[in-house]
C-alpha cells in the first residue's frame, strides 16, 4: 500500500515559510562564491548550480531582497575579490550591528602542510584551504603562485567581521 504524505493526505499545502523563520532578527545579508571553471584545475560541475540554489532559498523561503545577495562566480572569484568580498561586508553600512550575515562556498577545497614557523593549530598538521579561480601552483620568475586562501585566514577575517557587525555569521564550505 502506497504511502500517502501528511499533507496530501489532511489535504494541507505546505508552508512557504515555517513559524521559526519568520523569528530571525535582523536583515539577512549574503555573500555566495561558486565556482566551476578553475584556470588550473579540474573542473567542477554544479558549484554555480549550488548558488543559484541558494539564492532561491534565500529570496523565495526568507524573503531576502536581491540588493542584500552578492554573488561572485568562476571567473570572478580570485584570492584577491574573494578576500576583499569578505572585508567589504564589515564596511557595508547597510548592514547593523547584530544583522544576520550568510557566507556560502562552492568549489575545490584543498589541504596542505603548515608552513614552516607557524603555529601547528590542527592535530595532523595541515591547513584546509578553500581555492580561488586563480590557484596556481605554477611558479616563473614573472608569475608566482597564487595560493588557497587557508582556514586560518578565513577565521581571521570571520574573526574581524564579527568584531564589526556582530556574531550572527554563518558560513558554509562545500567541496
Amino acid at each position: 500500500m502506497p504511502t500517502i504524505p501528511y499533507a496530501a493526505k489532511n489535504k494541507l499545502s505546505p508552508p512557504t515559510r515555517s513559524p521559526l523563520i519568520r523569528r530571525i532578527p535582523g536583515k539577512i545579508f549574503a555573500l555566495l562564491i561558486g565556482i566551476d571553471k578553475y584556470q588550473h584545475y579540474e573542473p567542477l560541475a554544479g558549484a554555480e548550480k549550488d548558488v543559484e540554489g541558494v539564492v532561491s532559498f534565500l529570496s523565495s523561503v526568507l524573503s531576502v531582497p536581491p540588493s542584500r545577495i552578492k554573488k561572485v562566480l568562476n571567473g570572478d572569484a580570485t584570492r584577491v575579490r574573494i578576500i576583499r568580498e569578505i572585508k567589504a561586508l564589515q564596511s557595508n553600512r547597510n548592514i547593523k550591528f547584530g544583522d544576520p550575515i550568510f557566507i556560502y562556498f562552492s568549489g575545490h577545497g584543498a589541504r596542505s602542510d603548515v608552513p614552516v614557523g607557524w603555529r601547528r593549530h590542527t592535530p595532523d598538521g595541515k591547513l584546509e584551504t578553500i581555492c580561488p579561480v586563480d590557484i596556481s601552483h605554477r611558479t616563473t620568475v614573472s608569475s608566482p603562485p597564487v595560493t588557497g586562501i587557508p582556514d586560518i585566514v578565513l577565521d581571521s577575517l570571520i574573526s574581524e567581521l564579527a568584531a564589526k557587525k556582530g556574531d550572527n555569521i554563518v558560513c558554509s564550505i562545500r567541496r
